[in-house]
């Protein structure tokens, strides 16, 4: 992984400017009151695109050279059905899934649509109020990840199976953006399923 430097934070920060807004920080008077706190936002949601995470996917996409652009295409086009089966598989649950072009070690990630971000929706429902809000889910799949070639393995070789697996890296994912997960049993079940099958 390469180091981050001041040079580095510098640089980038120039060329997200060609792509955001400031955004200035605005006291709210409801949450103020509901925490006994002063309480602030900074309305990312005023970005061009409803949130504030094109800083990382811009600056990444903006050091692509024109062959890791052409791959990730191909990469996009070739496993444009397993990603629909994906989707499909948990479409009570993720707006989308994508191949990610920020995953290094990680073979999944969960990011947010445009609207409010997961802290948000975190802040939200900590609370004591009925007005649950939930933030659009994107799970981000790394197609450099063994993983993601083991997936591409099984949908192949059988497509119906795709589902659980689908289902076992959300929850992962879930997990490592700090969300409980919707069934603690259903997901020790299926982590035992799969690694006994993978073992015989």
């Amino acid at each position: 992984m390469e180091e981050l430097t001041l040079e580095k934070f510098e640089e980038a920060s120039e060329i997200v400017k060609e792509v955001t807004l400031e955004t200035k920080l605005i006291y709210s008077e409801y949450f103020s009151a509901q925490t006994g706190n002063k309480v602030y936002f900074k309305p990312e949601n005023m970005q061009y695109t409803g949130a504030y995470k094109v800083r990382g996917a811009y600056y990444k996409i903006s050091t692509l050279t024109e062959e890791e652009k052409a791959k990730i295409n191909e990469q996009k086009e070739t496993n444009k059905d397993l990603l629909e089966a994906m989707k499909e598989a948990l479409k009570d649950e993720v707006k989308d899934v994508v191949l990610s072009t920020r995953l290094v070690d990680s073979p999944v990630c969960l990011v947010s649509g445009d609207g409010i971000s997961f802290e948000m929706e975190k802040v939200i429902d900590a609370m004591p109020t009925n007005d649950k809000i939930k933030a659009d889910r994107i799970l981000e799949v790394n197609p450099n990840h063994d993983l993601f070639k083991a997936l591409s393995k099984v949908y192949s070789e059988d497509p119906s199976e795709i589902k659980e697996y689908a289902k076992l890296l959300y929850n992962q994912a879930l997990l490592m953006e700090g969300f409980k997960l919707p069934n603690n049993v259903e997901f020790s079940n299926m982590m035992c399923k799969l690694m006994i099958k993978s073992a015989k």
